[in-house]
């Protein structure tokens, strides 16, 4: 028997294999392409953000006093006389910690330890220093008076004028403020959407997104606070960013913001 009688099966052309082939997209493709997604209708919405700040009274306080040297006399000079020279203060090339000692020596009289004053010089001249004055349990009485005696003894010495003043807070726990803080900034955000809502006369449906944004004054972060927890992180926060300027109609108070922003949907 030749080869070709023994072989019984049957003989498929390599050209009708090609006409008989049909390429299949994949099972996902397949199904992506019965169960296209339908578009949503579109979703009107009405947004509004409203603020709130609360305060806890301050732990601890740090008063800045920024000198410069003072170029001019406490006397008067009369502009026709020359000027005598022996009556010329002599102006520090270079200030230092020791040309403020009447001011530390009256604020030690006052009773502020020696490890509670700081004196540095500033950043931006080799003839301006900066004193730091930190207290515990600080009052209002009490910040005005260590002021009082740092600007009698700066003035009788002569060598400084105060060129800046501010002053730092910090407490140990905001909670209560940070929760009061919201409570209003939410009042306020829905007391803005309902007013809004009755000038477009529409009807505000439920919430669809909630967001709130806490922060200390100037939204400073502090870690898991939202304020100054110790009187170190808000003198770096002022170093950087400047310090808040001392007002004695204020409390002695640390301050928390916090605001909220709502988006309603607006029923049909």
């Amino acid at each position: 028997m030749s080869a070709m009688a023994a072989f019984s099966g049957v003989l498929i052309s390599p050209a009708s294999q090609a006409a008989d082939f049909i390429p299949t997209a994949p099972a996902a493709l397949q199904l992506a392409q019965v169960a296209a997604p339908t578009a949503l209708p579109p979703v009107r919405s009405l947004n509004v953000s409203g603020n709130g700040a609360s305060s806890v009274p301050a732990e601890q306080a740090a008063i800045i006093l920024s000198y410069s040297v003072n170029y001019f006399s406490e006397m008067p000079v009369d502009s026709e006389t020359p000027t005598d020279p022996s009556m010329t203060l002599e102006v520090p090339a270079i200030a230092t910690p020791a040309d403020l000692q009447p001011v530390t020596n009256a604020l030690i009289a006052a009773g502020i330890p020696m490890g509670d004053i700081s004196i540095v010089r500033e950043s931006y001249s080799a003839q301006a220093l900066r004193m730091v004055i930190r207290l515990n349990r600080p009052t209002q009485s009490r910040i005005s008076e260590l002021i009082d005696v740092a600007n009698n003894a700066v003035i009788a010495d002569g060598k400084f004028a105060v060129s800046t003043l501010g002053v730092a807070y910090a407490a140990s726990n905001c909670l209560s403020a940070e929760v009061a803080a919201r409570e209003a900034a939410m009042a306020e955000a829905q007391r803005q959407a309902i007013a809004l809502a009755d000038v477009a006369e529409v009807t505000l449906g439920g919430f669809i997104t909630v967001s709130s944004n806490p922060g200390w004054n100037y939204l400073a972060p502090f870690g898991d606070s939202v304020c100054p927890t110790n009187l170190e992180d808000a003198l770096r926060y002022g170093q950087s960013y400047g310090f808040q300027p001392y007002d004695p109609a204020q409390p002695v108070e640390v301050s928390v913001s916090v605001n909220v922003s709502l988006t309603y949907e607006i029923d049909l």
